[in-house]
């Protein structure tokens, strides 16, 4: 009868692992507008450009548990991945190179006057909201849609 109770409890085990939440897709779009709202960094004069009312961004992200992965392009630009995990309230942040040679520094200043060679990604994804923002030359602002 032991036995019979240890092989019950393996296989509840075993299905209860089984039944994870499976991963969410989530997709969005946001026009662009002058950098200014979380710059100037480190005292950098903030420029900004005319060409941000103009242009938007494309979000895709998915969500497996604490896991975000996800990826961003500008319109005619090319696109940028991102992985990191997000805390318990949902919020995540990770600042993705603008450099297509991971680590590599162009020593170039952007239109926005940051010159640190990173897009800063920051969104929160819970059951109340998903919103992403895409910094850089434009700040991009998204609402996030399930798929």
């Amino acid at each position: 009868m032991r036995d019979l109770d240890l092989a019950l409890m393996a296989g509840v085990l075993l299905l209860a692992g089984a039944v994870q939440a499976a991963p969410v897709t989530y997709s969005g779009r946001g026009g662009g507008d002058k950098v200014g709202e979380f710059a100037p960094r480190a005292g950098n004069k903030v420029i900004g450009t005319s060409k941000c009312a103009n242009n938007e961004v494309t979000v895709d992200v998915t969500v497996d548990g604490t896991s975000v992965k996800g990826s961003f392009r500008e319109k005619g630009g090319r696109r940028y991945q991102f992985e990191t995990t997000r805390d318990a309230a949902g919020a995540f942040k990770i600042d993705v190179s603008r450099n297509r040679e991971q680590g590599a520094s162009s020593g170039n200043v952007s239109h926005s006057g940051m010159d640190d060679g990173q897009i800063h990604v920051r969104g929160v994804i819970n059951e109340g909201e998903a919103q992403i923002s895409v910094e850089d030359t434009c700040l991009f602002k998204a609402t996030l849609t399930k798929k």
